[in-house]
């Protein structure tokens, strides 16, 4: 773990020997407090570090000429690993918290763990479970779309009684989760009143599944 910004840290990893996409979930965790972090990825990109930039231009600009490199295997590989270094942009989701032996997941309190924590990715279903979410646990299930690893992700459709809001940047799937929402609560025979301004959803009304 390199830095946290606001309600984000930022990894370094090797994607020679790491796999890190966005959307997978981490677990950041300090064994000497005995208290961890689940975060999100959001974004992933290549560490921008002082002089990567000028032996990059160097190399290019040296094209053909026949430049012969003496130094040792390991370092060349060392070399090739330091350039080739990624950073991930990770959003905090929760907090761990243990007792006894169980690990429960509570509302970030803002505690940061330190740099030489433990970083590993971590199964949704873990997550799932510990959220009590999906099918099982919920009477009226409405599906919402799929997670990292292709598992269903679903909600309550009592959860959206009364006044939801969905917020997020642009193009961050607003709509879409909308439409997931506004089809799930038809299916159990709510109506629903749409102000279409932008003209998205009149393309439903041809699907036979959904109610006039």
């Amino acid at each position: 773990m390199f830095r946290k910004v606001g309600d984000e840290v930022v990894l370094i990893y090797n994607p020679r020997l790491e796999d890190v996409e966005v959307g997978q979930n981490i677990r950041i965790f300090d064994p000497t407090r005995n208290r961890g972090l689940i975060v999100q990825v959001i974004e992933e990109s290549l560490v921008d570090l002082t002089g990567i930039l000028e032996d990059i231009v160097r190399r290019e600009s040296i094209g053909e000429l026949k430049v012969s490199e003496h130094a040792p295997t390991d370092y060349g590989k060392y070399k090739l690993d330091v350039r080739n270094m990624k950073f991930a942009r990770a959003k905090i989701r929760k907090e761990i918290e243990v007792e006894g032996k169980e690990e429960n997941l509570v509302d970030w309190t803002g505690w940061v763990p330190d740099r030489s924590s433990e970083v590993t990715t971590i199964d949704d279903g873990w997550i799932f479970n510990k959220l009590e979410l999906g099918k099982k646990f919920c009477k009226y299930p409405v599906t919402l779309g799929e997670t990292y690893s292709k598992k269903t992700l679903v909600a309550s459709a009592k959860d959206f009684q009364g006044i939801t809001i969905i917020v997020g940047k642009k193009y961050a799937g607003k709509s879409h989760l909308a439409k997931a929402i506004l089809l799930g609560i038809i299916d159990y025979g709510a109506k629903g009143v749409v102000f279409d301004i932008n003209d998205e959803y009149s393309a439903m009304q041809y699907n036979d599944d959904v109610y006039s």
